[in-house]
């Protein structure tokens, strides 16, 4: 029996969207573009099955390109992929990350049980946008080394917005490339002026206030996650974000962040991964109960 909240369960607290937040935080890296460094983005690290993949927009990981992850506290490592697989279609790619290599992301992959394929967006939702916008990278270091190259260090920050998806009967039909697509697309309500904070933790189990700040430029944030809560009725409030889609574009002229569905990005996965299906099969299946809407059903 599923003990999920009901459709109509109360909005979370501050100190609940940020412990959502900082879960959803924990699978999310800066991916750089070495080979260029003006482009770059964001990925979500998946694991499924025995493969351990990087999931993010197509646009963000071009081809015959190499890239660097980033993590939280700034620090690069150079990672190895065993493949690079993108539907330049659909907006959705992957990178695999080698085996030997997994361990170097640490317990930082989402598992695939925690994705949400079968979203009703008939309705809104809470909603989680996380990436690393370029605007918020920042040198630290520079150095000389010899032969005339520079070294540089950057550092990086995350932008994190708690905000509630689109009805479908909301959707942009001017903007976009394409009509949209039910069944493909998700879209996010983005309002900074009225919705943006910044949230300051001081050390792990403590959250100060958020202070108010202006938005930065959302390029850069492609590829991060869409993410929406689901709560269970348990004596203890736990975080659970379920991974709903993935970011692809904003536009915050018109107020809104246009992502893919995690459908989507399994379809890829399963085209190149057919060994994965079982358990692509198991994720899309799951209904993990209610996920938490922003407000009740008409």
């Amino acid at each position: 029996m599923d003990d999920a909240i009901p459709a109509d369960s109360r909005v979370p607290t501050d100190i609940e969207n940020a412990a959502l937040c900082h879960q959803a935080h924990g699978y999310t890296y800066r991916l750089d573009d070495c080979t260029d460094h003006k482009k770059g983005g964001t990925a979500v690290a998946v694991g499924i099955g025995d493969r351990h993949f990087l999931a993010t927009a197509a646009h963000v990981v071009p081809t015959s390109h190499s890239f660097e992850v980033v993590f939280p506290k700034g620090q690069k490592r150079v990672v190895s992929f065993a493949a690079h697989h993108f539907d330049r279609d659909v907006d959705v790619g992957l990178l695999e990350i080698e085996r030997s290599d997994v361990g170097r992301l640490g317990a930082g992959f989402l598992p695939i049980t925690d994705v949400l394929v079968n979203l009703d967006q008939h309705r809104e939702w809470g909603a989680i946008v996380l990436g690393f916008p370029a605007q918020l990278t920042r040198p630290v270091h520079r150095e000389h080394l010899r032969g005339g190259c520079d070294l540089q260090i950057n550092a990086v920050s995350s932008f994190t917005y708690c905000s509630r998806t689109r009805r479908i009967a909301e959707w942009p039909t001017e903007g976009l490339e394409e009509p949209s697509d039910e069944s493909r697309d998700i879209f996010v309500h983005f309002e900074p002026e009225n919705r943006v904070s910044a949230l300051h933790p001081k050390n792990a189990g403590s959250v100060a206030p958020s202070t108010p700040c202006q938005a930065p430029a959302l390029s850069g944030i492609s590829g991060g996650g869409i993410w929406v809560a689901r709560e269970r009725a348990t004596p203890v409030w736990r975080p659970q974000c379920l991974l709903a889609g993935i970011a692809i574009a904003s536009f915050p002229r018109d107020k809104w962040i246009h992502g893919r569905q995690i459908g989507r990005w399994l379809d890829l996965v399963l085209r190149h991964y057919p060994k994965l299906a079982k358990c692509i099969g198991e994720a899309r299946n799951l209904t993990h109960g209610t996920a938490r809407p922003s407000t009740p059903a008409p």
